[in-house]
């Protein structure tokens, strides 16, 4: 007599695979394995967000609560690991516009940011994206 297989959804959205007798639900191991995965895959596609944005560097997916940096001139994101530095923040201040001034920042005002990171325990080689 052959074995036959069932597969079990539970509500934590774990799987079990249990081997029946003659009235399972599979005919065979691999079958109940493939459908096993299919469940598995259509629980992830479930529970995974949507992105909000893509980075315009690498196409990399932003999600809600990823640290990332906005280009306020051209409206476009940057995620994490594309995003400049401090130390890019350091050597060309005018380059970023600083929304409060409504202007691109001055050196005093850049130099007093970078001293107030590198004083809370940052580096100029940390990225400037936030969350």
């Amino acid at each position: 007599m052959s074995s036959s297989y069932k597969i079990v959804s539970h509500e934590d959205g774990s799987v079990t695979l249990y081997e029946c007798t003659p009235r399972g639900s599979y005919d065979s191991r691999a079958d109940a394995v493939r459908a096993m995965g299919r469940l598995i895959q259509a629980e992830r596609d479930r529970e995974r967000p949507e992105p909000f944005d893509n980075c315009a560097q690498c196409d990399a997916e932003i999600f809600e609560g990823d640290p990332y940096t906005r280009d306020s001139e051209c409206g476009y994101n940057l995620c994490a690991h594309c995003s400049p530095t401090w130390a890019d923040f350091n050597a060309d201040p005018e380059g970023f516009w600083d929304n409060d001034a409504d202007a691109p920042f001055s050196e005093r005002r850049a130099s007093e940011l970078i001293e107030a990171h590198l004083a809370s325990g940052g580096k100029l080689s940390d990225s400037m994206a936030q969350p």
